[in-house]
């Protein structure tokens, strides 16, 4: 619901004329607006939360670029997220002129959930002026009993996961992302952290996708947009002891032996959904095909780290003069 008296930047108004179904767009005088899923409003509400107010939030105890807070809604818990630059410009600036990246990041959310790919339920998006900027934030509710990747593979290092149980998952994640590629889906910040792995008893799992600022659904990846977005994440890896640690050469390997094989998927599936449904064990022609193709990818990869390094490790220099490490997480 838009009240045409409520002042708001001018960037918004195309987006919430574009209020997805289920949520409603609000706005305040002083410079706050939130959409907000309809059916959550009243306990939102309940909780103290508005276009401009905060309930009772508690640390979540998971990292990340900023502190991912969290509430109780009802019998169920969600996390607040607050948006925070990277690289070396956080350093200099810490709010945004541009307030719509939450509600874009909202959008993509549900058209994702509607085609099938499994993202967390937001429950709302909100920017508040501070200042010349904007504070921007995101909310969304909790996955139960899911735990990111990051720490899942590091878990494995432990013996906390059989050896089984990793090889299934890392097929399961090269074969996702690989379908989904080929689908349209790209992910800006393709890292383990992103991606939750939720057990099922009796069943596969579920694997959930999060943080999708700035990414994007539209044509089927090209080789070489697919070979950039995986040098990324190995390059994320890579730069982590404990996290590389978890990952063997016959690991990458397995990943992308997997990846090759779902992104080879993209005539087949309408939808992520399909694509996901299409995801059981391959027949032994195509695994075999699959063992062919991965080496093409992992020189790819290696061709275009080495070329990437001097850049980031400039960058990594400039973070270590400021004080900051590079996460494990």
């Amino acid at each position: 619901m838009i009240r045409a008296e409520d002042p708001m930047p001018r960037s918004l108004r195309s987006l919430a004329a574009a209020t997805p179904p289920g949520y409603r767009f609000e706005s305040l005088a002083e410079g706050a607006a939130w959409m907000v899923r309809e059916s959550a409003l009243a306990d939102l509400r309940a909780a103290g939360f508005g276009p401009g107010s905060d309930g009772a939030l508690e640390s979540s105890g998971i990292a990340g670029r900023a502190p991912l807070r969290g509430f109780n809604l009802g019998a169920q818990r969600a996390f607040l997220r607050t948006f925070a630059r990277g690289g070396l410009a956080r350093y200099w600036s810490r709010g945004f002129r541009d307030p719509r990246r939450p509600f874009l990041e909202l959008q993509l959310s549900e058209r994702l959930r509607q085609a099938g790919l499994p993202t967390p339920e937001v429950l709302f998006a909100r920017a508040r002026r501070r200042g010349r900027g904007f504070e921007l934030e995101l909310c969304t509710r909790r996955i139960e009993g899911a735990v990111d990747l990051s720490s899942w593979f590091q878990a494995a290092c432990t013996g906390a996961h059989s050896a089984a149980a990793k090889r299934r998952l890392l097929e399961r994640l090269g074969r996702s992302l690989g379908a989904w590629m080929a689908f349209g889906f790209e992910h800006a910040d393709l890292t383990p952290r992103n991606f939750l792995w939720a057990a099922e008893p009796g069943g596969e799992g579920a694997l959930w996708v999060l943080d999708l600022d700035k990414s994007s659904l539209g044509a089927p990846l090209d080789r070489r947009r697919r070979e950039a977005l995986l040098a990324r994440l190995w390059r994320h890896i890579a730069r982590r002891p404990r996290l590389r640690a978890a990952f063997s050469r016959s690991d990458r390997a397995r990943f992308l032996r997997a990846f090759a094989i779902g992104a080879e998927d993209r005539a087949a599936p309408a939808s992520p959904a399909a694509a996901c449904a299409a995801l059981g064990p391959p027949a032994a022609a195509r695994w075999a095909a699959g063992r062919r193709r991965w080496f093409g990818l992992w020189r790819a990869i290696e061709r275009r780290q080495r070329r990437a390094l001097v850049l980031h490790r400039l960058g990594w220099l400039l973070e270590r003069l400021l004080g900051r490490r590079p996460r494990d997480l």
